[in-house]
């Protein structure tokens, strides 16, 4: 399968019950283009407001066929009677999402959610922890019981000396941070049992943080059925921004209970917008 670098955005399905998913989710952009043989996924998108299409006979609606749709979406819109929201040339996309034969595009630039604002003023006693020695963290967990929740106290701000933006803004440039939504991330989730600590904080955005939360999910519930014997284990590879505590991608990998999940990728930077529909969609 050969796809445009930098065309096509590919995401794997995920799962969207639990951690307060959807709440952290935006609204589908009116816009948007889903297109699915099947009725019950053309039900929901039409329950979004999103435009619906029919994949052609001999093009089924796959990710194999992501380029040929990508190139070919403006004229199946003025077939459909729908008109383009560019009507200055011919549109660019993005793929946002697929699964279960469907496909499910953005027009580019993507809208972005509105940036939050600064928490607060820096503090003048900023005092953020020395950067690790290393460029790569790697953590490894395991629980033979069911999880139970890190401790809060002290808060993340407190730990790594100011907010995430702000430290973001005074050790790399301040206004490439100022487009993005920093959260300080737990390399290991705090629902997963992870300490406000340092060595398990890291600065990566609002979005990195939001396509963590299902696999959480998923290591959760596989800690229910844990035991000493069946241990729920994962492992965590974290790259840095050298001598800083921003990641730059984070890989996470887990087994036990009978699943084995391969090793997944957040790129801890990213500003990409979710929205429900596609999180409802790979629930599906």
């Amino acid at each position: 399968m050969n796809l445009r670098s930098g065309r096509v955005t590919r995401y794997q399905p995920i799962k969207s019950k639990g951690f307060n998913l959807k709440g952290r989710a935006d609204n589908p952009d009116p816009s948007n283009i889903l297109i699915s043989s099947d009725f019950s996924t053309q039900r929901l998108g039409r329950q979004y407001g999103v435009i619906v299409l029919s994949p052609s006979l001999d093009k089924p609606a796959t990710v194999e066929n992501a380029y040929y749709y990508e190139q070919n979406l403006d004229k199946l819109l003025a077939l459909g009677g729908v008109k383009r929201r560019d009507e200055g040339g011919l549109g660019k996309y993005l793929l946002l999402g697929y699964a279960h034969n469907y496909l499910y595009f953005a027009q580019a630039p993507l809208p972005s959610r509105e940036r939050r604002p600064n928490p607060k003023k820096p503090r003048k006693d900023q005092r953020f922890p020395l950067p690790p020695d290393t460029d790569r963290i790697e953590v490894c967990a395991m629980w033979n019981s069911a999880v139970t929740k890190g401790s809060e106290s002290p808060t993340r701000d407190a730990v790594m000396g100011d907010s995430a933006l702000n430290y973001a803004k005074a050790v790399f440039d301040e206004e490439w941070a100022a487009e993005r939504k920093w959260e300080w991330l737990h390399i290991v989730g705090h629902a997963l049992g992870g300490n406000n600590e340092a060595g398990n904080l890291v600065a990566g955005t609002f979005d990195a943080n939001t396509m963590m939360i299902p696999y959480e999910k998923n290591v959760l519930e596989l800690s229910q059925k844990a035991g000493e014997y069946n241990p729920v284990e994962a492992r965590y590879v974290v790259t840095l921004y050298p001598d800083t505590w921003i990641a730059i991608d984070i890989e996470m990998m887990y087994h036990g209970c009978g699943e084995l999940a391969g090793w997944k990728h957040f790129p801890a930077t990213t500003t990409l917008c979710f929205d429900k529909l596609q999180y409802d969609l790979w629930t599906a």
